[in-house]
């Protein structure tokens, strides 16, 4: 489910999407359906998964992906969804 901003009937500005349980999936922007400017995506169980940065749905620019158990994994810079 999606709660937020629409354009031209797509995902657009500030918004939520939500996993079929109704636990928070992503808060943050989205551009086209996308994930794009900044957001936090979150595990199933609530904690946050990574936040930072999104380009067209992927990581890109600063972020911090963290472990379930809320430790850092990865802080820094990301090109492509992947790790600069």
């Amino acid at each position: 489910e999606y709660e937020g901003e629409w354009k031209n009937g797509r995902k657009n500005g500030k918004g939520k999407l939500y996993y079929e349980d109704g636990t928070l999936e992503y808060d943050g922007q989205f551009q086209g359906d996308d994930y794009d400017g900044t957001g936090k995506l979150y595990f199933e169980d609530g904690s946050i998964w990574y936040d930072g940065e999104w380009k067209d749905g992927e990581r890109h620019g600063m972020g911090t992906l963290y472990e379930e158990d809320g430790s850092i994994k990865y802080e820094g810079e990301w090109v492509d969804d992947d790790i600069k």
